[in-house]
């Protein structure tokens, strides 16, 4: 999930360049989740909220690594097609994990937190890619 943080912390700081005003983040993470939950039913809007204020206050978060990179590096080159379909295939993994185990009879995932934690993150990213492309 870090390399994921890294990615949305990274898109948002990459978001805010373009928009100048680096102290008006709170509100730009606001107007941001804002248009996203509206825009996109799986996106919780206090989960967004959360995750982008604390992607912004941990200013340690590491270099990006695994998707995070790659996704970073389409999108510095514009291609968020490309980047589109990386995170997409996270996303869907996650929904893979949870119908594997909801095939098995009596079977539960255990990794269903995860998986929706996981799900809701992509949705975030990919939202922010679109809003560039």
């Amino acid at each position: 999930m870090r390399p994921f943080l890294s990615c949305l912390f990274s898109s948002l700081t990459f978001a805010l360049y373009f928009h100048g005003a680096y102290g008006a983040a709170y509100s730009f993470i606001n107007e941001t989740c804002t248009r996203i939950a509206s825009n996109d039913t799986n996106v919780n809007f206090t989960f967004c909220i959360t995750t982008l204020q604390v992607a912004m206050k941990n200013n340690s978060v590491g270099g990006l690594e695994g998707l995070g990179l790659a996704t970073m590096n389409l999108m510095k080159t514009n291609r968020y097609f490309d980047a589109n379909i990386q995170v997409s295939a996270v996303m869907d993994a996650s929904t893979t994990c949870e119908d594997g185990f909801s095939e098995k009879e009596g079977e539960v995932s255990p990794l269903t937190s995860m998986n929706n934690v996981m799900f809701q993150l992509c949705a975030i990213a990919l939202s922010i890619t679109n809003m560039f492309n």
